[in-house]
């Protein structure tokens, strides 16, 4: 039997190769570990900065007559947010818009993994993600602020 997924022997070698320097790196001295780690932090860190100054006008506070809306139309235009890859397949094919589901293997087919993109699902991208819409000149009152405004109504009378 020959042939089978893995049992080559380039793919035996590659593994071995592999297996050595993940030794290497374990039986190696503080100082290069150390390197390593600092370096692991340094990304993320700048991964961090540059999530950080691409979404968050989503969470800044905005206030009265300021909208995240002309932010995110502005950021569209200038290309900062861009459209999404196509990770999903074609939607002709596939059919439909893609719903998130479950991250098991971050994004792609069910199971089998996909591309990360830091939070970039089309439902995230959206100006009103983090803090909603509120149409202040609806005049929408919850239940209850109804029943209070009532209570004060017929005490001032």
């Amino acid at each position: 039997l020959s042939g089978g997924t893995g049992s080559s022997k380039e793919s035996l070698d590659e593994e071995w190769r592999k297996q050595q320097e993940i030794l290497k790196f374990r039986r190696s001295d503080s100082t290069t570990k150390k390197a390593y780690f600092d370096s692991i932090e340094k990304r993320r860190v700048d991964a961090s900065k540059e999530q950080e100054q691409k979404w968050g006008w989503q969470t800044k506070n905005y206030k009265k007559g300021e909208d995240p809306l002309t932010e995110w139309k502005k950021r569209r235009k200038s290309g900062q947010i861009s459209d999404l890859e196509d990770q999903y397949g074609d939607p002709k094919k596939v059919g439909g818009i893609p719903l998130p589901s479950a991250s098991f293997g971050v994004g792609g087919e069910f199971g089998v993994g996909g591309k990360f993109d830091n939070g970039g699902r089309f439902d995230l991208r959206l100006p009103y993600a983090d803090q909603g819409y509120v149409d202040e000149d609806a005049g929408f009152k919850w239940p209850w602020e109804k029943k209070k405004q009532k209570k004060e109504d017929k005490e001032k009378k």
